[in-house]
């Protein structure tokens, strides 16, 4: 279930185009990412009492959330070039250098 479950909040999250580093960090939980993941979270407890026939724990669910966020930055971070990122420093430093 714990893998249905990231799987299903990865699908969710894609959708809804939701990106946490949009925002300014949130201490009263009331950002409008905050939202979508308090309604994800209800509405895969839903879905798992329908599917599995019992309710998933909070516990599990925040885990699979997380799973499912740490993914999709893990995804996001892969598709870049590893080499891109090293070669702009290494080519600001050599225009520096030139000056």
């Amino acid at each position: 279930m714990q893998q249905f479950l990231a799987d299903w909040f990865r699908k969710q999250l894609d959708q809804a185009n939701a990106d946490f580093s949009r925002e300014p960090l949130s201490y009263d939980g009331n950002s409008e990412y905050d939202r979508l993941c308090y309604s994800l979270v209800a509405e895969a407890e839903r879905l798992c009492r329908l599917r599995f026939g019992t309710a998933p724990s909070g516990c599990e669910l925040q885990r699979a959330l997380a799973a499912a966020e740490f993914g999709r930055s893990r995804r996001d971070r892969l598709a870049q070039p590893w080499w891109k990122k090293g070669m702009k420093k290494l080519l600001s430093r050599l225009r520096r250098t030139r000056k």
